[in-house]
């Protein structure tokens, strides 16, 4: 059998990335002081076609979208921002400056592709209230600080989509230089819509080349707004990492003002994006709240991280029909140990076992030879391995092997767990 198109099944060194990025999101967000926020993976249709944009790609093409018993149409969250504005309207007046993170799956019906995924995880950071340029700048520089925590080289381009005040005239313009030209059906259902889709369309890039720039049609505020943060931007990050890209413009209607993405310097897709999204509280319902925000794909980051060669840890305990009984006992007391925090040293070693038990396992195969025992246990990357022996346990004692050094000694198993 096999899977669903566009889906991948995690294992070994791939999902140990992931994890691992997963786990340093949650340490440095938590860190700067953002709350971890987990919405449901379905949600009501109307809560991405009135936040994303009818003309959008995932609400015309990729949602998985199906109708309940109830008649209501449901889908599978596409992205996790329109999910956490509709939790916040609920929380605004109790909190209206709030600072959230999510880590979850999200799901497209995209064609499938290199780094590309029908079924993917998304890393995102939303911050309610924060109307300066300050904030953008901000947002820019953690996100770029988090990639570099991961060691992953990387430029950012950004841009302004402006405002309801300047966009209409920089729409009218586009309108006119795409007027009879060849775009695809898609393009030509925008024109009139939202012609500025047109500019992320793929299919017409070409014709896209010489479009009008929306930068010499950005109202004062918007003009003002983006330079700030260009000047703010290029003092926090580093040297040659940030670029003006004017033909940048996102490809989510609920975006005003600054947008950005994020690309490997090796080039390829985006491995991150995002931008401020001041209007996007109140038309979904709640009151007008300036908000910025941005998502990272964990799968295509996750082709750019180097996983450290693991180091030996934990204990592996041998076991043989006879002695079974006493090695299991070994095994809940080193589970003891680990739940009531207890560190306790091999007798005559500089290391503390507690650091080293990040895993324990015991063998439930008694029929395995303890030859073949010791190298699984070796295979496995373990650091220690507690043989019990009948002969060793008259005397009360097991013999304790580091396998990373090749050496080994008994320890009376009172001692062993003073």
């Amino acid at each position: 059998m096999q899977n669903v198109s566009g889906t991948r099944d995690l294992f070994s060194d791939e999902l140990k990335k992931v994890r691992l990025i997963e786990q340093r999101a949650r340490d440095f967000f938590t860190k700067l002081g953002f709350e971890e926020i987990s919405t449901p993976v379905i949600e009501y249709a109307e809560v991405f076609v009135k936040s994303l944009g009818e003309t959008t790609d995932i609400v015309m093409h990729q949602m998985y979208s199906f109708l309940d018993k109830d008649g209501k149409e449901v889908v599978l969250r596409p992205e996790g921002t329109a999910p956490v504005v509709r939790f916040y309207i609920n929380l605004q007046v109790e909190r209206p400056k709030v600072k959230f993170f999510y880590v979850g799956p999200m799901f497209r019906r995209e064609r499938p592709q290199k780094g590309r995924y029908r079924q993917f995880t998304q890393v995102g950071v939303e911050m309610f209230d924060y109307p300066s340029p300050q904030a953008d700048s901000y947002l820019v520089f953690i996100l770029s600080e988090f990639l570099k925590n991961l060691n992953i080289e990387h430029m950012i381009q950004v841009n302004s989509v402006g405002c309801p005040k300047c966009r209409p005239s920089y729409s009218e313009a586009l309108r006119n230089y795409f007027s009879g030209k060849p775009l695809c059906g898609d393009c030509q259902r925008r024109i009139d819509r939202n012609p500025m889709r047109i500019l992320d369309c793929k299919v017409d890039s070409e014709i896209v080349k010489n479009a009008p720039e929306i930068t010499d049609f950005l109202c004062e505020g918007c003009k003002n707004h983006f330079l700030e943060f260009l000047s703010f931007s290029k003092n926090m990050l580093d040297e040659g990492i940030l670029s003006v890209n004017p033909r940048l413009v996102r490809g989510l209607d609920y975006y005003t003002g600054v947008v950005f993405e994020v690309f490997h310097r090796s080039g390829g897709n985006a491995i991150a994006a995002g931008g401020r999204y001041d209007l996007l509280a109140q038309f979904m319902g709640g009151k007008p709240t300036p908000a910025c925000g941005f998502a990272v794909g964990v799968e295509r980051l996750s082709e750019f991280v180097n996983l450290e060669k693991a180091k030996r840890t934990g204990v592996f305990i041998t076991s043989m029909k006879e002695t079974f009984g006493e090695s299991f006992k070994l095994l809940k007391n080193i589970l003891k140990m680990r739940s009531d925090g207890t560190i306790f040293e091999f007798k005559n070693k500089n290391e503390i076992l507690g650091e080293l038990i990040k895993r324990v396992d015991i063998n439930l195969d008694l029929t395995k030879s303890l030859k073949s025992q010791l190298r699984f246990a070796d295979s496995e990357n373990f650091r220690f391995a507690l043989i019990v022996g009948k002969r060793e346990l008259l005397g009360g004692k097991v013999v304790v092997r580091d396998l990373e050094l090749s050496k080994q000694e008994e320890v009376k198993i009172t001692e062993l767990f003073e």
